[in-house]
Order: C-alpha cells, then sequence, then structure tokens
C-alpha cells in the first residue's frame, strides 16, 4: 500500500481575510459611514434649522396675537373719542342741545374714554398736543383732554372746528399706528381681511365725521355755511368709498357685514340716514330743528355702532385664526425639537456603534483565520499519523496472512508422509 507523503494535506488552506476582505472593500464600508454621517448631519442641520424658523415664526405670531388685542383697545379709545367729539361738538354749536339727557351721554362717553385710555397700559404713540408739543403716555393723554373738557364746560371761547381738528388729529394718529403694525406683521392669509379692518377704520371715522357736520346742518339751517356743506359732503363721499373698499376686499368682512345690518334690523334705519343724506346733498333746508338734529345724531350712532362690532368681530375672528397656528406651530415645535434631541443624542452612538461592529468583524475574522489554520495544521498532523498507522496495521496483517497460508501448507504436506 503507498504510503502517505509527510506533507499531505487533508483541505485546501483557507484565503487570508486580506484577500477577502481588500483595501477596496475596507474604503467601501468607510464611504458608506461617512456617507450616513453626512446625510444625518444634513438631516440634523435642515431639522434645526426648521426648528429655528418655527420658533421665529411662533414669536411673530405671539406679537400678532398681541397686537391684534393691542388694537381692540386702540378701536375702543377712537370710538369713545369719536363719540366724544360729536358730543362736545354739537355742545358748542347750539345752547339747545344743552340738555339733562344730553349732558348725562357726554359725562357718560367722557367716562368711557378715561377708562379705555386707562386700560391701554402699554403706550406706543406719540400724539400731537395743543398745551405741548407732544403727548408720550396715557397720563398726559388724559390731562390733555380734561384741558379742553374744562375749557368747553367753562365757556372759555373754544371753537368747534379746533375742537374738531385736535380730536381727529388723535384718531388719525391711532388708526394710523393700526395701519402700520397690520402692514408690518407677517399677516400671511389675513393680508385683505387686514386691509378691510383699516378700510372700516376710516370708515367709521369718516362716518363719525360726517354725523357731526349733518347734525350740525341740523342746528343751524340756513346758517349752515358752504364750508361746512363741502365738508359734509366730502365726509360722506369718502365714509362710502372705504365702506364699499373694504367690503370688496374680504368676502368674509362682507358677509359679517350684511349679518351685521341682519342682525340689528339696520335696514329700516340704513334708509333713514340715506333720505336724511340726499336731503342734506339738496341744501334745500331753511329752518333749523333740534328734532331733525336729535334723530341724525341718533341714527348715525347706530351706524357707528355697527361698523365698531364689524371692527371688533373681523380683529377676534383673526385672533382666533392665529391662536389656532400658535397652537399648530407649538406642537410642530415640539415635535422637530424631540426629532432633533433625537438625532443629536441617539444618531451619534448608532454611527459609533457600526464602527465598532465593523472593527470587530475585521477582528473576528482574522482571529478565525487563526483558529482555522490552527485546526487544519492538527488534522493534517492527525490524517499523517493515521495514514502511518494504516500503512503499518495493513503491512503486519499482509505478514501474517502470509505467515498463516505457509503454515496450513505445511501442514498439508505432513499428513500425506504420516499415513505412509
Amino acid at each position: 500500500m503507498t504510503s502517505i507523503a509527510d506533507n499531505y494535506q487533508a483541505s485546501a488552506p483557507p484565503e487570508h481575510p486580506k484577500k477577502v476582505i481588500s483595501t477596496r472593500n475596507k474604503r467601501s464600508q468607510i464611504i458608506k459611514i461617512f456617507m450616513i454621517v453626512l446625510v444625518t448631519a444634513i438631516s440634523m442641520v435642515f431639522t434645526i434649522v426648521d426648528v429655528v424658523v418655527t420658533a421665529q415664526n411662533l414669536k411673530q405670531k405671539h406679537e400678532l396675537k398681541h397686537n391684534i388685542a393691542h388694537g381692540i383697545k386702540v378701536s375702543s379709545i377712537i370710538h369713545n373719542l369719536q363719540n366724544e367729539r360729536s358730543q362736545t361738538s354739537m355742545f358748542l354749536v347750539s345752547k339747545e342741545w344743552n340738555t339733562s339727557t344730553n349732558s348725562l351721554k357726554l359725562q357718560k362717553v367722557r367716562k368711557s374714554t378715561d377708562e379705555s385710555i386707562h386700560d391701554l397700559k402699554n403706550w406706543r404713540y406719540t400724539l400731537p398736543g395743543a398745551r405741548c408739543e407732544t403727548i408720550s403716555d396715557s397720563d398726559s393723554f388724559l390731562d390733555e383732554i380734561r384741558h379742553f373738557r374744562s375749557k368747553t364746560d367753562s365757556g372759555d371761547g373754544l371753537m368747534v372746528h379746533e375742537l374738531i381738528r385736535i380730536f381727529s388729529s388723535w384718531t388719525h394718529e391711532l388708526i394710523s399706528w393700526l395701519a402700520h403694525y397690520t402692514v408690518t406683521q407677517d399677516i400671511q392669509n389675513h393680508a385683505d381681511d387686514l386691509f378691510a379692518y383699516h378700510m372700516i377704520l376710516n370708515t367709521k371715522e369718516e362716518l363719525e365725521l360726517e354725523k357731526t357736520f349733518g347734525a350740525m346742518y341740523f342746528l343751524h339751517g340756513e346758517e349752515f355755511t358752504f364750508q361746512n356743506v363741502t365738508m359734509y359732503n366730502e365726509k360722506r363721499v369718502r365714509a362710502q368709498a372705504f365702506l364699499d373698499t373694504g367690503l370688496l376686499f374680504s368676502s368674509v368682512v362682507k358677509n359679517n357685514y350684511y349679518s351685521l345690518k341682519k342682525e340689528m334690523n339696520a335696514s329700516v334705519w340704513l334708509k333713514d340716514i340715506e333720505s336724511k343724506r340726499q336731503y342734506i346733498a339738496s341744501n334745500s333746508f331753511t329752518n333749523s330743528s333740534k328734532d331733525n338734529a336729535m334723530d341724525w345724531f341718533d341714527l348715525m350712532t347706530k351706524y357707528g355702532d355697527l361698523m365698531l362690532r364689524l371692527e371688533v368681530n373681523d380683529a377676534n375672528r383673526i385672533e382666533s385664526h392665529v391662536d389656532d397656528v400658535i397652537r399648530s406651530n407649538v406642537l410642530w415645535l415640539i415635535i422637530r425639537s424631540l426629532l432633533v434631541c433625537f438625532a443629536v443624542i441617539a444618531v451619534p452612538f448608532i454611527i459609533i456603534s457600526l464602527v465598532r461592529i465593523q472593527n470587530d468583524f475585521y477582528k473576528y475574522a482574522h482571529s478565525l483565520h487563526h483558529k482555522v489554520g490552527l485546526e487544519q495544521s492538527r488534522t493534517e498532523f492527525l490524517m499523517r499519523e493515521n495514514a502511518r498507522h494504516v500503512d503499518d496495521l495493513a503491512s503486519r496483517w499482509k505478514q501474517f496472512s502470509q505467515t498463516n497460508s505457509e503454515g496450513q501448507l505445511s501442514i498439508h504436506s505432513v499428513q500425506p508422509q504420516i499415513q505412509n
């Protein structure tokens, strides 16, 4: 039997890990891990930027909400100033207006004006003053108003046009501020509504002046000057133009306007106002009439109240929508902040774990190669030893077989000799 060579190998030698996992494979794995890190980092940057932008938008929405609430208080001041201007002007125009009922109304209006100014804690305006250059806080504003009130009550020669000019300058400055903050804010989908809101403010201002000049017309009769007639016509035209423009820009405000007209049953007294407007425009009135002046004044006061409700409803509606947007932004800000926290904390650990697993795999591959080599050497050694034992056993069996066959042959040859 042919013996096994000493260099016999039971199996092919295992390939070295460097042949199986080449440098190119390692580079490919490193590039993949780097791409994961890069994509994760870019995603984190975009998420962080999105969180910052959302936080800034949330801040702007809070500022817009605060300004809307502030604007509602300002519109209340404007409304009270307009009423006080109209009531006071009537006292200066005619002594017939100085009745106990009208005096009580004037005192009530003055009280409402003071309360609305006190309620406005954050003063942001610079108003023109008669006694000083500017009015920069609520206390100086109240002092200025009380100064005019004292001159009116004492009959100190205050002219009605001077009163109208001063009060109108205040209301115009406040309306300008309302218009300014609505333009400078991030109003998004509310541009038309806020523009319509500004138009309604201007409408009410012109209506209040129209109310004053119209009442003066009925009180003066034929003594009503051409200048006052011109002023009245200007205010009437401007009021209607502002109203039409506001309703044209916002269908929501338009629907709200008609809804308020129906709720306040305004169709009847609006027809009365229109008939009196036509009567004033005809300039055919010759005799003064306190009753007509009172009717006109009350009708226009109702119209002004309708405009005030339209202002407040529009502002409240926008404020409610801004509240919904703020709640939505807060929710998204929380979710995105949690994602950023997860990315900042968890993703680096995941990447580090991938790198460690990769290194452990390479170490295990080298260790496995070493162990397989040892096992292969041991197996080859055992196979060679076993081969030698098998070769020795075969030769001994062969010798035994040969010896046994020779013994049998000798026995067969001895037996015939014994028989002979």
